[in-house]
């Protein structure tokens, strides 16, 4: 059986909107998004039912100014989240994100950094590391 699912946005923001058993329903629901406008962010995905969709995990490093370190694909299992650690004195956020290429994983790891410079949680972190990490040949580790 198919379903008709009603999605918005790109990258982080990619959201489902609702789903829909009619086609003409998920039609109308993208219209009433959208309006007469050309070029609308509201789409139609068609998924069928019982069969999964397979999304690859994407795993990396971040520097504070953004500069990726490595980014990997595979199923981490020792990565359940996205952290910090310290290594010689430079601090990196490790993410983990679920998207279909190389370069929206960094994008998404990027939008999120960016988010924690902002508001402060970049530097809270690091001085929390500089003091688990008691030195600067140390290592240290905190889940976000």
């Amino acid at each position: 059986m198919k379903i008709y699912v009603v999605t918005r946005g790109d990258d982080s923001d990619y959201h489902i909107v609702s789903m829909w058993v009619k086609e003409k329903e998920a039609n109308a629901c993208v219209l009433a998004i959208n309006g007469n406008a050309e070029y609308g962010d509201a789409e139609i995905e068609t998924w069928e039912l019982g069969k999964g969709k397979y999304c690859p995990q994407w795993t990396g490093e971040m520097s504070k100014d953004g500069a990726s370190f490595e980014v990997a694909v595979g199923e981490d299992s020792w990565r359940k989240g996205d952290s910090f650690t310290t290594r010689k004195g430079v601090t990196r956020y490790n993410f983990t994100v679920r998207c279909s290429t190389e370069q929206k994983a960094i994008k998404i790891a990027n939008e999120r950094r960016t988010q924690m410079v902002a508001d402060g949680t970049w530097d809270g972190m690091e001085a929390r590391l500089k003091v688990e990490a008691r030195g600067i040949d140390s290592w240290a580790w905190i889940a976000v």
